[in-house]
């Protein structure tokens, strides 16, 4: 199937919409994976989330993966992680 140029805007806005809301889901499962691979390895995990920088998906590059890691590890990030698990319950 190929529409015309004139559609390539409003087809962009509306991928972007959709896929907005699946990121952060996506991103949530990755890391429950990582987690579950490193205690299948005896790897303790807690609050630190260096302890999985050994344990990225093969589809993400070992710099976004620790780039990704730095950000899951500043209070910012955990605070706003702990409020929506919070929120879920």
């Amino acid at each position: 199937m190929c529409w015309k140029e004139k559609w390539n805007g409003e087809i962009y806005s509306c991928w972007e919409r959709c896929i907005a809301g699946k990121i952060p889901d996506l991103l949530c499962r990755v890391r429950d994976q990582a987690k579950e691979t490193a205690r299948s390895k005896d790897v303790l995990v807690e609050d630190d989330m260096s302890v999985l920088t050994d344990f990225k998906p093969p589809w993400i590059k070992t710099e976004t993966w620790k780039q990704m890691i730095e950000i899951w590890n500043t209070p910012e990030w955990k605070a706003k992680s702990k409020r929506n698990k919070k929120n879920q319950n």
